[in-house]
């Protein structure tokens, strides 16, 4: 028994005896039926199926019996993240934690001698939740999807439109933005700005026909709806360009650049980090080859005049005045080449006559995993500092 996406774009369970694993996947027997959103993961323990369904982004545990009955739901809290499941299928008892933007990690433990699910570890919380808002809102991007934003602040913000606000995306890879604890960002918020996180077309978090429709000849829609979040955070009088700053890292690295590019006039900060922004040339460097599945391949001539339309790098224009910018990238970065982040920020610093462009790079780090605490302080202490200063958060 194993999930596949085997016609099924969110998913399913199929199974077959041992006798039978041999024959086509058409003959094999469907479990569980694809449902409306995202079948994520499955664990089975001695007398539970546990499935993990993404629904809006946010995660939901189905328990079945071992004939595929569906027999209760386990209770989460309301935009929260599962964070993992331990069990084994000799065993009862399971364990799974689940995380949100106001706490991190808390560890669960099913009790099967008294059948109910007791809090087993909590991870220390620096804020109290009860402070703090989250919220998600939808709104329609430029074809008229319905896509979904969370939004993350301190109970008693004013809506003026003058709240300093960094909006974040990836829009990638299949990858889901679902809820997460981030201590970085707990002095921003509690200094009164605003969090936001636009889960756009290419990310994974309504399967995979989200994902096909925000890659290659369909990646400008990953930027309209970037832009389209942007808009409806100012339309709806969270904040305004003034005060208003993007962020992502690799892919959404280059989101935040191309969008800046695009609209220079919707942001007053950009913080693109470790980015991929040279979309001509990409996939000259290390491991980059494997991406043109998403991108598209700047060999063929079809790709190419695609990704031209929308390749940062080849779309700044000289008399436009860009946002002011931090790149951030590092020396020993072999995912994604230091090239992308230095020759776009030096392009930037001969066009832009007033706002500033800054390049910030590691030279003991890489793409972002593994880094000591120290350096993890380094960079994230400086990213908060220049989006303070721009959108004039008071610190």
């Amino acid at each position: 028994m194993f999930s596949e996406n085997y016609r099924a774009n969110n998913y399913r369970i199929l199974s077959a005896s041992l006798e039978e694993l041999h024959k086509p996947l058409d003959d094999w027997k469907e479990f569980f039926r694809e449902r409306e959103y995202l079948l994520k993961s499955v664990v089975i323990t001695k007398e539970k199926i546990l499935l993990e369904h993404l629904v809006n982004v946010c995660s939901e545990i189905i328990i079945l019996d071992h004939s595929g009955n569906e027999t209760e739901k386990i209770p989460l809290s309301k935009y929260s993240n599962l964070v993992g499941i331990s069990a084994r299928r000799t065993e009862k008892e399971f364990f799974y934690g689940i995380e949100s933007f106001t706490f991190p990690k808390i560890t669960y433990r099913f009790n099967p001698e008294k059948n109910n699910y007791e809090e087993y570890q909590r991870t220390d919380n620096p804020v109290d939740p009860a402070d703090y808002v989250v919220k998600q809102e939808w709104y329609k991007s430029k074809d008229g999807t319905n896509v979904p934003v969370f939004i993350y602040h301190k109970k008693g913000i004013i809506l003026n439109s003058k709240n300093p606000t960094i909006l974040y995306g990836y829009g990638g890879f299949a990858k889901n933005q679902t809820p997460w604890f981030s201590r970085n960002w707990v002095p921003w918020i509690e200094c009164g700005g605003i969090f936001a996180v636009a889960n756009i077309r290419g990310g994974g978090e309504f399967g995979e026909e989200w994902h096909k429709n925000g890659i290659k000849e369909n990646k400008q829609n990953s930027f309209d709806d970037f832009i389209s979040a942007a808009e409806y955070l100012i339309a709806q009088n969270y904040t305004d360009a003034n005060h208003l700053g993007i962020m992502g890292g690799s892919n959404g690295g280059l989101l935040v650049s191309a969008v800046a590019v695009e609209r220079p006039d919707l942001f007053n900060a950009v913080c693109p980090r470790v980015p991929i922004i040279d979309m001509v040339r990409f996939s000259k460097f290390g491991v980059a080859v494997n991406w043109i599945h998403e991108y598209g391949n700047p060999d063929v001539k079809s790709d190419l005049e695609n990704i031209l339309k929308w390749s940062p790098y080849h779309n700044v224009k000289n008399g436009t005045e860009y946002p002011n910018f931090l790149f951030t990238t590092a020396n020993n970065d072999t995912r994604v080449t230091p090239m992308h982040a230095r020759k776009t920020a030096s392009f930037l610093q001969s066009v832009n006559k007033e706002n500033k462009i800054f390049l910030f790079t590691e030279t003991e780090a890489g793409h972002g995993r593994g880094k000591p605490i120290s350096k993890i302080v380094e960079v994230e202490s400086l990213v908060l500092a220049f989006f303070s200063l721009e959108l004039g958060l008071r610190v």
